[in-house]
């Protein structure tokens, strides 16, 4: 169990709980207030006192380990899919390019050619 202490916010503590999990896109709010020991309604709330919500900080959390991924870890784009929680590498794909307009292993691509050029 994390705790969340004054010095430790919330959000610290639910992206700590992100990291340690093997499939952090399958992490409910219910689990995480469980394991912060709290109820789901006062964990709601004081993410609300830090202006912000699981979701939030989940979908950031998933963006960021994403985008990390692909530029420094040689993982295969199919088991990346799946620990962000998508059922298939294609749909994985479509997803991608909607939200960043290349598909993974483009964007993987560029970053290598950014790397050589510098």
């Amino acid at each position: 169990m994390i705790e969340a202490t004054p010095s430790l916010l919330v959000t610290e503590a639910v992206n700590r709980l992100l990291s340690e999990s093997e499939l952090p896109a399958t992490l409910t709010i219910e689990e995480c207030a469980a394991k912060l020991a709290m109820s789901t309604t006062s964990f709601r709330r004081k993410l609300s006192q830090e202006d912000t919500s699981f979701k939030l900080i989940q979908n950031k959390f998933l963006n960021e380990f994403c985008v990390r991924a692909l530029l420094t870890l040689q993982t295969k784009i199919e088991d990346l899919a799946i620990k962000l929680g998508y059922s298939e590498r294609a749909t994985f794909e479509r997803a991608f390019r909607n939200k960043f307009g290349v598909t993974p292993s483009q964007f993987r691509e560029l970053s290598l050619e950014g790397d050589i050029d510098s």
